[in-house]
Formats: C-alpha cells, sequence, structure tokens
C-alpha cells in the first residue's frame, strides 16, 4: 500500500463522512428548533425522526465498509458502492474520483 494511495482513501471516505455528518446534523437541528407543541401523530417530526434514524445506520455502514478493504483498492470499490446505495449522495454532493 503506497502512502498517497492512503491518503487518497482516507480522504475519500473523510467527504463522505462529513457529507452524511452534516446531513444528520441538520436533521437535529430542525428536531431540535421543532415549533412545540409535538403531537403524538405529527408526521413531519415522526419523519424527521426516521431520516435521523436512517442517517445513523448509514453512517455505521460506512464505518464497516471502511473497515473491510484489505488494500486501497478494495476500499475504493467499497466506498464507490456504497456511495451508488447511498439515498443521501446525490451527482452534486459525489466527489469526481477515479
Amino acid at each position: 500500500m503506497v502512502a498517497a494511495e492512503s491518503q487518497t482513501v482516507a480522504a475519500l471516505w473523510g467527504e463522505i463522512k462529513t457529507h452524511l455528518e452534516h446531513k444528520r446534523d441538520l436533521i437535529n437541528d430542525e428536531i431540535l428548533n421543532y415549533p412545540p407543541p409535538i403531537p403524538a401523530c405529527d408526521a413531519q417530526f415522526n419523519y424527521l425522526l426516521e431520516e435521523r434514524a436512517r442517517l445513523t445506520g448509514e453512517l455505521n455502514r460506512l464505518h464497516d465498509l471502511y473497515g473491510q478493504g484489505a488494500d486501497d483498492a478494495d476500499t475504493v470499490g467499497l466506498l464507490h458502492e456504497f456511495i451508488a446505495s447511498c439515498t443521501y449522495i446525490d451527482d452534486d454532493s459525489v466527489l469526481d474520483r477515479p
């Protein structure tokens, strides 16, 4: 494993992680600033809670994938698969990386 490749993979992983954490933080802020009272049947609030749980799941999946790569080439492939399958990453937010 070449040090430059390791830095590239770490940077890509870090940017994906930061992107997902930012989206989760926006939802957390929206939940914290949600106007009271919050009835149990409030669909928007429940949706925000579900979105936060899904984002946390994606962050956990990303963390697990990063540990699975045997070398940088494997890790890059796993990250590309993650990007393709993650509903929280769109074409505008994905880095143009090989």
